[in-house]
């Protein structure tokens, strides 16, 4: 696949090595994508000196938006260290769109989204793709999974969506809260599980994040009787670690 290029506009730090990337497209200057696709970054290794080392990231805007990238930095990440060095103007050399953790052309029922972390990048999108279609009547919730408050961003957004929309609704679920939180506590799975009779057996669930929720998500719901095939789809930005 013949690599694009991008030039970065903009970068803003939402929350604690938490940063937007907005980029926009160069060669070729008009860029396609279907909410909830990836675009792999050609970021090379620092630490070996490869350069041709690669990692994906999901685009958090719309069609037909500025092509914006969620990034969480984390210590000696790969993609990390491209990041941290990255400026205002500085080119962005990638392949994609690609991925197939994309919206289904309609919902029968409802439609939930489960994310964690910047899963959330990859989630919104799809969100707002459905909230739009006027044809539909399901419900689209969405449970994020996050530690604490400080970690938080895009709150306005979600609120914007609910206020725009009675069929949306959000909780943002803490499993490490701070004095003072008054929302859901805990990890998202048990929140999920304890709303499926109320979403119907119809509703379509969309897993995306952690690879241990995303395992055990899945499987939990498959138990409840979640026909895998029909209503489940699964985007895991890490892989699963815990047995």
């Amino acid at each position: 696949m013949a690599e694009k290029v991008a030039r970065t506009a903009a970068i803003r730090e939402v929350a604690e090595d938490v940063l937007v990337i907005d980029a926009v497209p160069v060669d070729p200057p008009e860029l396609r994508w279907r909410a909830g696709q990836f675009l792999s970054l050609r970021t090379g290794d620092r630490r070996t000196g490869d350069t041709n080392a690669r990692r994906s990231y999901s685009i958090a805007s719309l069609p037909g938006e500025t092509v914006e990238l969620l990034v969480k930095l984390v210590p000696d990440g790969v993609g990390s260290e491209f990041f941290r060095t990255l400026r205002v103007g500085d080119p962005i050399h990638f392949t994609g769109p690609m991925g197939f953790f994309v919206c289904d052309l309609s919902y029968p029922g409802d439609a939930v989204f489960c994310a964690t972390g910047t899963g959330i990048a990859a989630a919104l999108p799809m969100i707002r793709e459905v909230l739009a279609r006027a044809d539909e009547r399901g419900r689209v919730q969405l449970f994020w999974g996050m530690r604490a408050q400080a970690e938080l961003y895009w709150v306005d957004r979600l609120e914007a969506l609910a206020a725009a929309s009675p069929r949306f609704r959000f909780d943002i679920c803490l499993s490490r809260p701070e004095p003072g939180w008054h929302g859901t506590v805990g990890r998202i799975n048990a929140h999920v599980l304890a709303a499926a009779p109320a979403v119907g057996d119809r509703a379509v669930y969309h897993l995306v994040g952690n690879g241990n929720m995303v395992r055990d998500l899945k499987a939990a719901l498959i138990a409840r009787g979640v026909d895998r095939k029909r209503q489940i789809r699964l985007e895991v930005f890490y892989p699963a670690t815990n047995p």
